[in-house]
This record gives C-alpha cells, sequence and structure tokens, in this order.
C-alpha cells in the first residue's frame, strides 16, 4: 500500500511538472483550417473595411527617428539593437491621410537582425537575417494615434523563415490562404501579454512565389501591431509585402476628406478618397460613379462649381477615365469612361471639386462662420453598377478672416509709430477713416478712397501718410444736433471759427455718406478766423441724415470732422378741442342765435426760429348737424373770424383766421349755432374740417 502511495504521487508530480512546463514549449505545427478565423480564398471574400492597403505613393516620406534608417531601408545589426522611422502618407483611411511608425528591435542577441524596406518596387518587404521583433504604430497627420481596420498580405513563407503576430485573438479578425496551402501554424503561450500565434512552412523545394505559400491577414480596429521574423537559415531570406488580396476584395465606398484652407480665393476644393482593391484576377464592375452633393455650399452663395480632377496615389491625373457632370439640381457626378485602364486598380483615388470664390459680389452670411471659418460640408454617395454602395460626407473649412495693416509713414516713408492691426470677416466692410492717431508735430494727408472698403483674403495694407506741420483747426459754433434748416428753403446760415497755415487755399466741405460737396472756397482768409459764416442749403435726400462738415486744403490735410444731423425745423402745430357741445338748448318761439360755453379753446403754438410764416386756418361743415330721424340744421352755424367778420358755414372751406407766431383763441364768442321754431326734438351731431396751412410769410 505505501508503495502504491509513493507511485501516486510521483506521478501527480509528474503531471504537474508536465503542466507547468508545456507554456514553455512550441506545439508542432497544425493546419489552419483548425483556427476559427480561417477561410480558404476563393470561398470568401476581403471585406470592404479591410481594403486600406498602406502603399509607397507620390508623398510617400521616410522619415528617420532613430537608429539604423539609411534611405528607404531600416535595419537592426549586431551593431544596432533598436531601430525607428516615421513613413508619411501610406495611404486614406475612412478620408484620414495614415503615417505608420516602424520600429525593430533585434530580438535575441546571439542572432543578426534585419532589416525593412520602403521604397516602391519593395515597400513594407522584409529581409530577415537572425530574428527582429516589429511594431506597426498608425497615426494621423497630426502623428496621433489612430485606429483603422487593413490587411497584411504577405508570399515567400518558405521552410527558410516564419512570422508570429501577438495576440491573436485581438488581432486577427480573417485568415486567408490559397487552397491548397503549405503554410501552418502553431502558438507560444507565455500568459495574458504574451501569446504569439506563428505562421510556418515545413515543406522544401517550392519556388519562393509559389501560391501555396501566400497568406492574408484581416485585422479587427487596431491602432498598432506587434510581430516577429525568424529566419531559419543562414543565409538572408526575404518576406514580401503585397497590396493583392487572395480573397475577392469588397469595394468599399469613397470617404469625404477634411481639409482646411488659409485664404478663400485660392485653390479651395473639396476632397474625396476611395480605396480601389486590384481585382485583376476577378470580373470588372460595370459601372462606377460618385456624385457629390453640393447643396450645402452652394447656400452660402461664397462658391461655385469649377472643375473636378482625379488623380492615384502615384499622382497620375486620371481625369480624362471620367464622364463629369455638373447637374442643375447641386450635384457633380463623375462617372468611370474606361474600367480596364489599370491606373484605376490597386491605388487611392483623390477626387477633387474645386471651387470658384464668389464672395466679392456676395457678403457672407456671418451666422454660418464658425471660429471666423466658413465650413463647407458636403455628401457623396458611391453607386457600384447602378447600386447605391453607400453615402459619406466630408467638410472643407476656409478662414474668412481678414486683416488691414495700417502703417503711420511721413512724407518720406519714414515710421512716425507702430503699426495698426485691423481684423474683420472678409466680404464684410471696413471703414478706417477714423484711424488717423494724432502723432506731435504732423497733421494726416487722408485718402477716403482707400479707407473704406470690404476685407479681402488677402492681407491688405492701407498706409496713413502724416505731413509735418500743425493741423487744420475747425469748430461749429452751432452746438445744437439735430441742426434745423428752413422748412421751406431748407438752408439756414451757420458759424464757425477756423485757423490754417498763412497762404494756403481751405475748401469748406460737406460729406452725407460717399456724396461730398464743396461748400466755399477761401483763397486769402487769416490764420484765425473768427464767427464766419456761411450759407448751407441742404440737399433733399441729406434731410433726416448725418452730415459731417470739415476743412481741407490743396495738399489733402482735412480738419476733425463737426457731425450734425439735419432736420427740417418744425411747423406750428394747431391744438383743437375733442368736441365742441352747444349742450341742450329748448327749441325757441323766434329765431336764436346760440353761443358757446367758455373754455373751447383752438391753439396755435409756433417754436420757428429760422422762419416767420403766416399760417391760415379755413374752416368748413363736412357733415351737417343731424338727428337719429334724419333732420337736418341746414346752414346753422356760423363764426366771427379774426377780421370781426361774420362767416356762415357749409361745404366751401373759408379762412376764419390768420396770423404768424402763437395764438390762443376762445371759440366761446366766435362760434355760433341759429336755432329755429321749426327745429325737431333731437340729439344733433355733425362734422367740422379745420385746414391748417403754413406759408412763408
Amino acid at each position: 500500500m505505501k508503495n502504491s502511495k509513493s507511485l501516486t504521487l510521483l506521478l501527480l508530480i509528474f503531471s504537474v511538472l508536465l503542466f507547468l512546463t508545456s507554456k514553455k514549449v512550441e506545439a508542432a505545427p497544425r493546419p489552419l483550417t483548425q483556427l476559427g478565423y480561417f477561410h480558404w480564398a476563393n470561398q470568401a471574400k476581403t471585406p470592404a473595411n479591410n481594403t486600406f492597403i498602406m502603399h509607397h505613393g507620390q508623398q510617400t516620406e521616410v522619415i528617420p527617428l532613430s537608429g539604423n534608417v539609411r534611405g528607404e531601408i531600416l535595419t537592426v545589426d549586431r551593431n544596432t539593437n533598436v531601430s525607428s522611422c516615421l513613413v508619411k502618407n501610406v495611404g486614406y483611411y475612412h478620408g484620414e491621410q495614415i503615417n505608420l511608425k516602424v520600429t525593430i528591435e533585434r530580438n535575441k542577441g546571439n542572432l543578426a537582425g534585419g532589416s525593412i524596406y520602403f521604397s516602391k518596387g519593395y515597400f513594407l518587404g522584409i529581409d530577415i537575417d537572425g530574428e527582429m521583433m516589429v511594431t506597426y504604430e498608425f497615426l494621423n497627420q497630426n502623428n496621433t494615434p489612430v485606429t483603422v481596420e487593413t490587411a497584411f498580405n504577405y508570399y515567400g513563407l518558405n521552410p527558410n523563415k516564419y512570422i508570429g503576430f501577438l495576440s491573436p485573438s485581438t488581432l486577427i479578425k480573417g485568415l486567408y490562404a490559397n487552397n491548397p496551402t503549405h503554410i501552418l501554424y502553431d502558438v507560444w503561450d507565455g500568459g495574458t501579454d504574451d501569446y504569439w500565434v506563428y505562421f510556418k512552412n515545413i515543406t522544401r523545394g517550392i519556388p519562393w512565389r509559389d501560391p501555396r505559400q501566400n497568406l492574408e491577414l484581416t485585422t479587427n480596429p487596431i491602432n498598432k501591431v506587434k510581430f516577429i521574423v525568424h529566419n531559419n537559415d543562414a543565409t538572408t531570406s526575404s518576406l514580401g509585402y503585397v497590396t493583392d488580396f487572395l480573397a475577392e476584395p469588397e469595394f468599399p465606398v469613397a470617404y469625404g476628406v477634411d481639409s482646411s484652407f488659409e485664404k478663400a480665393n485660392q485653390d479651395i476644393y473639396l476632397r474625396a478618397q476611395q480605396t480601389i482593391p486590384n481585382i485583376e484576377k476577378w470580373e470588372k464592375n460595370k459601372s462606377m460613379e460618385l456624385c457629390f452633393n453640393l447643396q450645402k455650399i452652394y447656400s452660402t452663395h461664397q462658391y461655385s462649381f469649377k472643375e473636378a480632377k482625379v488623380t492615384n496615389l502615384n499622382g497620375d491625373d486620371l481625369t480624362d477615365l471620367f464622364k463629369i457632370s455638373n447637374e442643375p439640381n447641386g450635384n457633380v457626378a463623375l462617372v468611370i469612361n474606361n474600367l480596364n485602364d489599370k491606373r484605376l486598380y490597386d491605388t487611392v483615388l483623390l477626387y477633387d471639386i474645386k471651387l470658384n470664390w464668389k464672395g466679392m459680389d456676395y457678403p457672407v452670411d456671418i451666422g454660418l462662420l464658425k471660429d471666423e471659418k466658413l465650413p463647407l460640408s458636403f455628401d457623396i454617395k458611391t453607386l457600384l453598377n447602378d447600386q447605391p454602395l453607400g453615402e459619406q460626407s466630408g467638410k472643407s473649412s476656409v478662414n474668412y478672416k481678414g486683416k488691414i495693416i495700417i502703417p503711420f509713414l511721413d512724407e518720406k516713408d519714414n515710421i512716425l509709430q507702430p503699426p495698426s492691426v485691423k481684423e474683420g470677416i472678409i466680404t464684410t466692410p471696413y471703414d478706417v477713416s477714423k484711424d488717423y492717431p494724432e502723432i506731435k508735430d504732423y497733421y494726416p494727408i487722408k485718402n477716403e478712397k482707400e479707407d473704406v472698403g470690404v476685407y479681402l483674403p488677402d492681407e491688405q495694407t492701407i498706409v496713413h501718410r502724416y505731413k509735418k506741420g500743425e493741423p487744420i483747426q475747425f469748430e461749429l459754433l452751432d452746438k445744437e444736433d439735430p441742426l434745423y434748416v428752413s422748412r421751406f428753403t431748407k438752408d439756414r446760415e451757420i458759424t464757425f471759427n477756423f485757423s490754417h497755415k498763412a497762404n494756403e487755399k481751405i475748401y469748406l466741405m460737406a460729406k452725407c455718406g460717399k456724396e461730398e460737396i464743396t461748400l466755399e472756397k477761401y483763397s486769402e482768409a487769416a490764420e484765425t478766423v473768427k464767427n464766419r459764416t456761411f450759407h448751407f442749403k441742404a440737399p433733399e435726400k441729406w434731410l433726416g441724415q448725418q452730415v459731417s462738415f470739415y476743412l481741407k486744403d490743396e495738399e489733402g490735410r482735412v480738419s476733425q470732422e463737426e457731425l450734425r444731423t439735419i432736420q427740417t425745423e418744425p411747423s406750428p402745430q394747431l391744438t383743437l378741442p375733442e368736441d365742441i357741445n352747444f349742450g341742450v338748448k329748448e327749441i325757441p318761439s323766434m329765431n336764436t342765435v346760440s353761443s358757446l360755453e367758455e373754455g373751447n379753446i383752438f391753439k396755435v403754438e409756433d417754436n420757428s426760429k429760422l422762419d416767420k410764416s403766416l399760417w391760415t386756418i379755413k374752416l368748413s361743415e363736412e357733415t351737417p348737424l343731424m338727428n337719429s330721424q334724419g333732420n337736418k340744421l341746414n346752414d346753422r352755424l356760423s363764426f366771427t373770424t379774426y377780421e370781426g367778420k361774420e362767416v356762415h358755414l357749409n361745404s366751401t372751406e373759408q379762412i376764419i383766421w390768420q396770423d404768424s407766431g402763437n395764438a390762443k383763441v376762445d371759440l366761446s364768442d366766435k362760434l355760433h349755432l341759429k336755432l329755429q321754431p321749426s327745429d325737431n326734438v333731437g340729439i344733433y351731431s355733425g362734422i367740422l374740417k379745420w385746414n391748417f396751412e403754413d406759408a412763408p410769410n
């Protein structure tokens, strides 16, 4: 029994040791078909999202960061353990241009390293001498990490090397190989953050380019990938990265590219990008169309369609392969008219819709701006074989901040003080006519035509020129505002003081809006003039407007401005009782004349200073006195005029009062009502029409 127990213990200890060491032992290579994400290439499709493949394009650039970087080759060896570089512009993902940071590390101290190439003919190709760890990090144009879905397609995976990927469960979406394939896999389990899948080949004697040695790996959303490459041979071995797919790729839609521009009138465009995979092995599409909806842009009234241009990553102009239509509904359509041209495939197409600026004719709606930028939003619809494939959007943002620089210079272009800067929204007006600060011993020489205008996309410089000497002094002594002119003649006398340089011609000016007139010219005026009077007749269209009065000389010197609002002097005002009531009267036994009670007063108030008028009041009976039964009291009202004359009121206007200035008249002894014995009982009412006329005296 003791022996049995001892044997059991030994067996348990042995089994535990076997379990513990299994983490450190590589399993024998197994068929790819045992992986849950594996697909035979001829039985599957590469998802559209994974058709983002890194390419060498016209704008691809390698920036050394550390270690051994020689031109377009990144290397680690026995002298350099770690090297890194930034590969700019390797393609577009969902409208965003992608940079790739590459870091390689010699993985084992007793082994040589390897190299990664970034040349056009061998882009991301790997030469391995020993073993190296590779990290790819995906970045946007600001070198901030960005998440992508992509694919890694390799050829030449022969027995001389193997490749392994870290954390396959989070990295790999799909794995594809040709049927049949020589590629096998095994795993290394070093723990949660150290789990690897390796792809190997043990079949020897097969040419390097044999399709049975090709592999395609599509990824889940990632911002970096880490893999290892190992050489099993004594000589350098190569592993090629290709942009072709093993599984037929789905076509992706076009994505809008967000763009930013500093000048509203220079090369503004809307951009979209579309990855076009290589489908040479498969049937080509019958048609493909892109439709840009520009309605939101047209609604700004700032831009119109100019032309469209299509290029690929190599910079080839492919516009001639497209039929371009500017449609009346606000759409610009691009239809491929030659689907057989190889330049269309295995690349990224860049669609540029170029715009004309119309801002000089249409001021921008400031409410559309965000942070002083005008957003130009657009939609792109992709149609494949006449069927909608999807719709995306994009935006170009245009700087709408304008700037004016105002240098202050003397006649010899010497700087008198630091320049002033004015900022505003382009297409909106500016007025810098007041930006003439006082500078000791100098006076400004104004150029009013240049001092007003609109902000433009280009920075403007408006020189404010000064001349040495004393400025012209000017003062209106009529300080009231508004400044009244005659209501009859629209003129008046205005008094002012001024001083100027001796022996110079001086012009008295008036300006309203953009209209400027010369009021008087003084050829031989004294240096100082007090209480000078000039006659001012206001143009009809200046009435109610603000007018500036000033002096200027023949050299362009301008005095300070005196601003006044010009209005016609108010007319006399007639005030009447709200109603005139004779009260209750008995029907008399004989003809009787009745008067009003005291307190029925009309007044004329005349505050005129410029005009002494002769005003006239005319009175007529518009509606005779009548009761509810229709009985009338015709020709019963009379009025005693200012001349003491009695006039009988009827439908004809008659002068009852005439005077000038102020007046106050009690109607109790002026307005009379004649009653007769034949009058009928009732309440009588009527309407008197008062006509007040104001005329020059």
